[in-house]
């Protein structure tokens, strides 16, 4: 099988045959996407996705990724593929992250693209301080408008400049 769509396919025939809907429930993501993969959409999976939908076909990770070795493991129990890397955000539990929906988790890595961007770009934010007895959490949280990152960096330098004027 050349492509993943057809490994897809081939492997949800069973046994035991596996529905869509199964698929994508047991990889914790919305149907649309699990269609994407059968459609030829999505090329390769990966990471928590590949593991999941081998696991839920009773497939080789391996066959499932790049269709290499046999489709179904035979003998003793095949091991994980991938290491598993320690959680880079120790203040922020991984199960919260896993357990969101796809379009939150969409939202959330645009974020983090976003302050990623914003660093090596080296723009200052100011610095908020926030009373967390007080404040609830929406209110905590900025609302950055990319189109506006050309604008906001020429306005800070040239406030900068005003200032360097004044004194």
């Amino acid at each position: 099988m050349r492509t993943l769509a057809e490994r897809l396919t081939e492997a949800m025939k069973g046994p035991p045959e596996i529905k869509p809907a199964e698929l994508a429930r047991a990889c914790r993501i919305k149907q649309p996407s699990v269609s994407g993969w059968l459609s030829g959409k999505t090329k390769k999976l990966e990471g928590a996705n590949l593991l999941a939908a081998a696991e839920c076909l009773r497939v080789n990770y391996w066959w499932l990724a790049d269709g290499s070795g046999e489709m179904r493991p035979t003998g003793k129990q095949q091991e994980r593929p991938v290491a598993v890397a320690e959680w880079p955000f120790p203040r922020i539990p991984e199960d919260q992250v896993r357990a969101l929906d796809e379009s939150d988790r969409n939202r959330l890595e645009g974020a983090i693209a976003l302050a990623i961007a914003q660093l090596k770009l080296k723009i200052d934010l100011p610095d908020f301080k926030i009373d967390r007895a007080t404040t609830p959490v929406a209110a905590a949280l900025l609302d950055f408008d990319p189109d506006d990152l050309t604008t906001t960096a020429k306005s800070s330098e040239k406030a900068k400049q005003q200032r360097e004027k004044a004194q």
